[in-house]
């Protein structure tokens, strides 16, 4: 004889899923939402996620190409919090990664919350890397 619960959210009430067989139904808050830039102009502000007062931002993935024409030197590439979206001031460093020419980084799965009502911006210090950052807004 089985006991009867439910599992609830505080805040809405609505009811964790059970499945046919009797297990909890586990998943992610939300889905992911890809944003792409080609970084093509050197200490430039790339925003990829804005600022929502009252919510956080989730990054779940990031997928970063140096292409063919990447100097000799490689390219250094920084995801970071913002507080504007044209600002190449980095209030707070996610991310940093040194790319060297034709490689790529892809970094799933990611389960990493930014500071509340901040911009997820990139920049890099040179013109051929593609950028693309997953993630959802979670509220505060």
């Amino acid at each position: 004889m089985g006991l009867s619960i439910q599992i609830t959210s505080r805040r809405t009430g609505k009811a964790a899923d059970v499945s046919d067989q009797g297990e909890l139904i586990t998943r992610g808050f939300a889905y992911s939402d890809p944003k792409f830039q080609n970084m093509d102009l050197v200490d430039t502000a790339y925003n990829f996620f804005v600022a929502n007062a009252g919510f956080r931002f989730v990054i779940t993935g990031i997928i970063l190409d140096a292409n063919r024409n990447v100097g000799a030197n490689g390219a250094s590439v920084i995801i970071y919090e913002a507080t504007t979206a044209t600002t190449i001031t980095v209030s707070k460093t996610l991310f940093e990664f040194d790319m060297v020419k034709q490689s790529s980084k892809v970094l799933v799965p990611l389960l990493v919350q930014t500071t509340e009502g901040v911009f997820v911006s990139g920049k890099t210090d040179d013109d051929d890397v593609l950028a693309t950052v997953m993630g959802y807004y979670i509220p505060s």
